[in-house]
């Protein structure tokens, strides 16, 4: 009977050691699982909280420029993508014709800029307010040889009511009657011979065929190529002033319908021009 006891409690007690076995080994197991059940769960949440934190995008403004009064540009900024304020300056006026005497013979100007004209015409996009209402222009004449026997300076204004620049020249009071070829540019446009022979009189005020102009030539080489297409270009991209402080362009010449922007009318004046591409 003692035998019987001392079997059955060697058999208990080995079974208490392979349960204690089996459950350290079982708790060894579940140790890494539950580990990296931890560890995916901390990267779901930490993933969660990153794709709430991420910063808003940033709006891409459109690439224009804005004239200022004071010849300035400034671009477009902010999240609504509106101008920044022009510095403070003067407002450009206009500067009259200068008046001639009596004995004086002189020519009477009337000059057409696309993108430029009337107030009937405005539902087109054309600009009835140009921003330079005094803008310079350069004349000369030629005699019938084709020869230049007169060259001047002045300044046009412009006339809201025909939408033209007007501008007398005068020709002094030694100017000699006859038949002359009239050639005229502003300050961005090809040279122009104004279509026909001008009978010209000595000693009066002559009015002179209307003609319009070609924009385009920035550079005034009297040719539009991509050197004007590159000034505009980089102006239109907001680098005005950097071709300023070259002296490569005037900055306000490349605003061709003169509406204080530079933008696709701009533009679309400038492919025009290419048409013509060379002035007389």
């Amino acid at each position: 009977m003692e035998k019987l006891k001392a079997g059955l409690n060697f058999i208990f007690s080995s079974y208490k050691r392979t349960a204690t076995v089996l459950i350290i080994f079982g708790i060894a197991l579940t140790i890494p699982v539950t580990l990296n059940f931890l560890g995916q769960q901390q990267d779901i949440r930490q993933r969660a909280q990153e794709s709430t934190t991420y910063a808003t995008p940033t709006i891409a403004c459109s690439q224009e420029a804005k004239l200022c009064p004071d010849g300035s540009y400034v671009s477009r900024t902010g999240p609504n993508c509106e101008y920044a304020p022009c510095p403070e300056g003067p407002t450009p006026t206009a500067t009259p014709s200068p008046s001639i005497g009596a004995s004086q013979t002189s020519i009477n100007l009337a000059l057409g800029l696309a993108g430029i004209g009337n107030a009937t015409e405005s539902a087109r996009g054309i600009n009835n307010n140009p921003k330079r209402p005094a803008r310079s222009i350069e004349v000369k004449l030629l005699n019938a040889q084709n020869q230049e026997v007169f060259s001047s300076s002045g300044s046009a204004s412009f006339e809201s009511s025909s939408g033209l620049y007007k501008s007398t020249i005068d020709l002094g009071n030694s100017f000699v009657s006859g038949p002359y070829i009239v050639r005229v540019r502003m300050d961005n446009t090809l040279w122009r011979n104004i279509p026909g022979i001008q009978n010209i009189a000595a000693g009066q005020e002559n009015n002179i065929t209307q003609v319009s102009l070609i924009s385009g030539d920035v550079n005034q080489d009297n040719e539009i190529n991509l050197l004007d297409y590159s000034g505009f270009t980089t102006c239109y991209r907001g680098g005005c002033a950097e071709l300023q402080s070259a002296g490569l362009d005037q900055g306000e010449v490349i605003d061709f319908n003169d509406d204080g922007k530079i933008d696709e009318l701009d533009l679309n004046i400038l492919y025009s021009g290419f048409s013509r591409r060379k002035g007389d």
